[in-house]
């Protein structure tokens, strides 16, 4: 349950915005970083991009799939994964990278999936749900908030005025480095 929160950004990058990564996180406040790779051969990114973030205490997650996110991880000395579609992955990957690290979890779009991943031990779970047209929010993200301790990322806000309404219901909120300061100016 979400009691007293404040949303924070949540930053999403694939390996081509690394570049300007430095410049971004002098300006706006970032709560974490996800980093999507394709391949082994976007270590020397990773790493490039942990050495960004710590400077600034920031942790970085990386996203791909199962195996690449934690060979990555684990390379670039990441600080966690963020894994797509695998709700009961959180003890495997302590199991592969520690019990320290920061397990993501967007189990898509069913809540049971995303309830599996809370339980066994996400450290977030990632929801996407359709914006209603009358411009609420989203029953799953409400009754996520209301319901599930488990942080929330919301990855579709799409604009400062959709994040300004998760303000103080969820933990994150996702951005791309395009909305990274109208979502944080939503968020004050």
């Amino acid at each position: 349950m979400t009691d007293n929160v404040r949303a924070q950004l949540y930053l999403a990058i694939d390996t081509g915005g690394v570049d300007a990564l430095p410049a971004l996180l002098a300006e706006v406040a970032v709560a974490c970083v996800r980093l999507t790779v394709a391949s082994e051969a976007d270590v020397p990114v990773a790493v490039a991009c942990r050495a960004y973030c710590h400077e600034r205490d920031i942790p970085l997650v990386i996203a791909a799939g199962d195996d690449l996110a934690i060979m990555v991880a684990r390379e670039s000395g990441a600080d966690g994964v963020h894994l797509i579609g695998s709700p009961k992955a959180a003890p495997w990957v302590r199991d592969q990278l520690g019990d320290d690290v920061i397990v993501g979890i967007d189990p898509g779009p069913s809540r049971h999936d995303a309830l599996i991943a809370a339980e066994s031990g996400a450290d977030y779970v990632s929801l996407n749900e359709d914006w209603p047209e009358d411009g609420g929010v989203p029953d799953e993200i409400v009754w996520w908030s209301q319901m599930i301790e488990t942080p929330m990322v919301v990855e579709n806000a799409g604009d400062a005025a959709r994040a300004a309404l998760l303000r103080e219901m969820v933990e994150f909120v996702m951005t791309d480095a395009g909305g990274a300061r109208a979502m944080e100016a939503a968020l004050v």
